[in-house]
Order: structure tokens, then sequence, then C-alpha cells
């Protein structure tokens, strides 16, 4: 479309036929439209000579987007929004999903497997339950890397997450991510846990420290987190999208929905393991401390201190890692900030650097 045209269907538009969804303005700012307009989001009829309001959004302004299929303009947005600026957020937020998640996916799978191989080769690991549960953890970071980082990288490089192809996948592609996260965070909260008894100075506490316990409990939590996950499998359907005419992959139950949002999220995936890693991390530092002063062998005070110096450093990468993805997560709950679509493509960008900051915490290994 033309300067000239712009110009003649500007001068031939009124105040009066400006209400309502009746007047589509063309856009200029996306490279896709070429010879072809936007199409409007809206019913063609007017609620009290207005626009109705959006069914996603909840708008009344006219919203728009473009024809081409993979154009980032398709998002809703008013007409006089910075659709270049948000476009850019965008792109910049994807490129950050690509090559971040390469690296964080390289050096985790190795990092991984060195560190399974570590614990499993050596005798005084294999007969220590700390150690366990920081393998178990490994295995379940290494799983969480191939089917969450890996997925992510290739949905946004191909920019299409595949649920749309298969039921199977749509129900299954974040129950097992899902149970990967929560049985790696529990390791990593026993592994704490264990750590401050072993280096307890109750006798106790120290029998809590045992290699048949802790393969005990790790059963116990895989089966309590293998069956939590069981409504992924049954509430995630495909749903034919009405403005589109596509096939989406959404969860269907609206309290399950919120339950994600508010508990598994905020909660399960970052709170929670957070506040018990630094508890039990700080006290067992502080039992390392006092260790000159107890009566044991030398081999087990030297086992004691690497095994805490390698939890107390998981802590820290997992405070790095974590809290900023909490944060964020806490605010893209809000809904007034998603009002503004500037603000909403910024909160975005900085959920997608967070997300691969979070999957950070199951790349880094740490082995002393």
């Amino acid at each position: 479309m033309t300067q000239s045209n712009k110009t003649t269907s500007s001068e031939q538009m009124n105040e009066d036929n400006r209400i309502g969804p009746f007047v589509v303005e063309p856009k200029y700012d996306c490279p896709h439209l070429g010879d072809r307009a936007y199409i409007l989001l809206q019913p063609n009829q007017t609620n009290e000579n207005q626009q109705p309001p959006c069914t996603d959004c909840n708008k009344t302004q006219e919203n728009w987007a473009c024809l081409h299929e993979n154009c980032e303009f398709k998002l809703h947005s008013p007409i006089n929004m910075s659709t270049t600026f948000i476009s850019s957020l965008n792109f910049a937020g994807r490129q950050i999903i690509i090559y971040g998640g390469i690296f964080v996916f390289i050096v985790g799978i190795l990092g991984g497997l060195l560190n399974t191989t570590v614990f499993l080769s050596l005798q005084t690991f294999r007969q220590s339950s700390c150690a366990f549960y920081l393998t178990i953890m490994s295995i379940m970071n290494v799983s969480q890397l191939l089917t969450t980082v890996l997925s992510n990288i290739i949905s946004n490089i191909y920019n299409n997450d595949g649920t749309d192809a298969s039921s199977f996948y749509c129900k299954f592609h974040l129950y097992l991510p899902t149970v990967c996260i929560m049985i790696s965070l529990t390791c990593f909260c026993l592994a704490t846990f264990d750590q401050y008894c072993a280096t307890s100075s109750r006798l106790y506490l120290q029998q809590l420290c045992n290699i048949k316990l802790a393969r005990r409990l790790v059963i116990i939590f895989c089966l309590v987190w293998i069956l939590h996950a069981i409504p992924h499998l049954v509430l995630f359907e495909h749903v034919l999208s009405p403005i589109t005419g596509k096939i989406t992959c959404t969860l269907t139950n609206v309290i399950y929905v919120q339950y994600r949002a508010y508990v598994i999220f905020p909660i399960f995936f970052s709170g929670l393991p957070l506040l018990i890693g630094t508890i039990f991390g700080s006290m067992a530092y502080y039992n390392t401390q006092q260790l000159v002063y107890y009566t044991i062998p030398l081999v087990r005070r030297e086992l004691d201190k690497q095994l805490t110096t390698m939890v107390l450093v998981q802590v820290a990468v997992n405070f790095f890692a974590l809290l900023p993805y909490c944060i964020v997560y806490i605010l893209t709950l809000n809904t007034n900030l998603n009002n503004d679509p500037i603000v909403e493509a910024e909160i975005q960008l900085s959920s997608n650097i967070t997300h691969v900051i979070y999957f950070s915490y199951f790349a880094v290994n740490i082995d002393l």
C-alpha cells in the first residue's frame, strides 16, 4: 500500500465512522504488510455504539493482527502502540532462550554426566547418603535439560512447540519436566538436611544419615511427585482457538490453573527449596566450624567438610538461580501490569532471562 493511498484513506474518514469496529485504518510498521491489510479480531457488531471488548485482553480499542503466519505483530495491541519496540523485545527474548539455552544445555549435560560418574565410581561416595541425594539430583537435572531446555530451544527456533501436532505430547510435555524438577529440588533439600544431621553433635540426628533411609525417602518422594503431576496428563487438552482457528494445548481446569500459578511455580519450584536450603545449609556450615572440637575420625571429618562445601555452593547457586525467577513470576501474576502491552513485553523479556538463569540450576554441578 503506497503513501498516497494512506493519505487518501485518511481524508475519506470522518469522526462518525471512527467509532466501532467498522473502520480499518491500515498500519505501515509491519514488515509483512505489503499489499495486504490487517484484520480486526472482533465480530462485526457494536455494543452501545462501541466496539465490544476483546475476549482475550478485554480492551475496547481496536486490536489488530498481521496476516503473516510468523509475524510478531500477531499479538493483541492497541493501534497506537509501538509495535516495532515490542517486536524487538520479543526477538531479543527468543535469542536469549536459544543461545543462552544452548550454553546451559551443553554445560549442564557434560557436568551432570561427570557428576554422576564421580559419585557412582568412588566407594566413599557410594556409601554416603548425601552423595546419593546429589547423584539422583544430577540424574534428574540431566533429564530436565533434555526434556525442557532442549524443547525450549527448538520451539523458539521454529516458533512452534509441537504440542498442536500430538495429543499425547500435549499432555506429556509438561508432565515429565514437572516430575524431574520436583525430584531434583527435593533431593537438594534432603542433601542439605542430611549434611546438617551429619555434622551435628547430636547422635540421633547422625543416625538419620544412612544410605538405606536415603533410598527409601527418594522412592517415597518420587512416587509422591509422579502422582502429584498426574493432572497434567488429564487436564491438558487440544483446544481450537475461535480467533486464529489453530489448535492449542491448553490447561482446561480453572482450579488447577490457579494451583499451578500460585502454588507449584512460586512455592514448590523456587520459594520452598530456597528456604529449606538456606536454613539447613547455614546450620550445616555452622556445624562444620565446630568439627574440630568433635572426636571423630579424620577421614569422616574431611568427607563431611567436602560434602558440606558442595551443598553450600549449590545453595548459593540456587539462591541466584531460583530467586530472580520467583520474583519475575510473581510480577507476571499482577494483571494490572499486563494492561500495558509494552510493560507486558518487558516483563516477558525479563521472564525469558530469568528462565535461562533458572535453568542454570540444572547445569551447575560441583565436584570437589
